[in-house]
């Protein structure tokens, strides 16, 4: 089977109305354009010090791509799209036949394509743009995707992988509270300092969360749409995107949780609090999920915001204990409350009360 058949049968519509050269034309054309764009950011921005620097991806002073206003981001937008796929084995072989290098072949693609979607403090903080892919990339999205989940560790039990499967598919994920009611019941949050984490590497252990920082900024929103597009679409991927969205819309109802989390250091918002509160509730709207990732988490939380003990301690460390002002007052109630009782004890006069209590009998 040739590259143009195979390229061909990568789409879900019969292309048969397109000629076989108008097709690998078109393929051509979007594939070459992709390069240039990739290696011009590359090499202007990051690839300077490369021993075979490419001179011919310099930017020139009428660029219509890199002096045109938000031309990059609506390129971001546009490339991201589960619609506008090319065909990852095309933009491979013709990567592999304009390469200046043997070093610019292979592997290399992946840090141009992963280099230009990096564009933002929000990029940054998701993507792995060392990735190494473990498996045949289908396409772009696809290859971002994969450096977003790359390192992540879900939980797990004595139960057998296929037990564990089998039970995650066959029940609903379970609704958790937000992050603020989680926190008024004593939970604790914690932001993981850990460089490079994944962010779908959440923890939840003796009533702490602990969570990858998330940055996020306009790009962000289309960019998990797509990724959820994609794992509702194909049957390779599982849904891990789609239950990280599911679970950070159960922490974040409001403009008050977002609040939280931005103040814990977990979320880094470029966004209008009540906009960031909307794009985590309408994200995964439509959509099912097969496998839920911290069901085994949700459970765990549950158990613990059900406990009535945690609750009281919550209360008591939030109304008592919340500043050094609260608990200094606390304290100083305390004493005043002690000192009292022992006044009052002192002055008791037990031996005649005991006396008159036995002359009464």
């Amino acid at each position: 089977m040739g590259l143009s058949t195979s390229a061909r049968n990568c789409y879900a519509y019969p292309l048969g109305d397109l000629s076989k050269e108008y097709f690998v034309e078109m393929m051509i054309l979007d594939g070459c354009f992709l390069l240039e764009l990739f290696r011009r950011v590359y090499f202007n921005e990051v690839g300077k010090d490369d021993p075979v620097f490419n001179v011919s991806c310099m930017r020139e002073h009428d660029d219509p791509v890199f002096n045109v206003s938000c031309m990059q981001e609506h390129l971001y937008h546009d490339l991201l799209l589960l619609e506008n796929q090319l065909p990852w084995s095309v933009l491979e072989c013709l990567n592999n036949l304009t390469a200046n290098s043997p070093g610019q072949r292979g592997a290399f693609l992946t840090l141009l394509v992963l280099n230009f979607f990096k564009q933002s403090e929000a990029d940054l903080l998701m993507l792995n743009i060392n990735l190494t892919p473990q498996y045949e990339i289908l396409h772009i999205l696809d290859l971002v995707r994969a450096a977003i989940v790359d390192g992540y560790n879900p939980e797990t039990s004595n139960e057998p992988v296929e037990n564990q499967q089998t039970k995650r598919e066959l029940k609903l994920p379970q609704r958790i509270p937000n992050a603020t009611t989680l926190s008024k019941a004593g939970i604790k949050f914690k932001k993981i300092q850990k460089e490079g984490e994944c962010i779908m590497n959440i923890k939840f252990e003796k009533g702490v969360f602990k969570i990858p920082v998330l940055g996020i900024d306009e790009r962000t929103g289309p960019l998990f749409r797509n990724l959820i597009a994609f794992e509702q679409c194909h049957r390779r991927p599982r849904h891990k995107i789609t239950s990280y969205a599911v679970l950070m819309d159960n922490l974040i109802d409001s403009k008050e949780d977002v609040d939280f989390l931005c103040d814990k250091g977990i979320l880094t918002n470029w966004l209008n609090p009540e906009d960031a509160a909307q794009f985590f509730n309408k994200l995964y709207n439509d959509t099912t999920v097969m496998g839920y990732n911290y069901s085994g988490l949700s459970e765990k939380v549950h158990d613990y915001y059900k406990t009535k003990w945690h609750k009281f301690m919550g209360i008591l460390r939030r109304d008592y204990f919340s500043t050094p002002w609260a608990i200094i007052s606390s304290i100083t109630a305390l004493i005043l409350l002690a000192l009292t009782l022992l006044q009052t004890l002192y002055t008791i006069p037990w031996p005649e009360l005991i006396f008159v209590n036995f002359l009464q009998y």
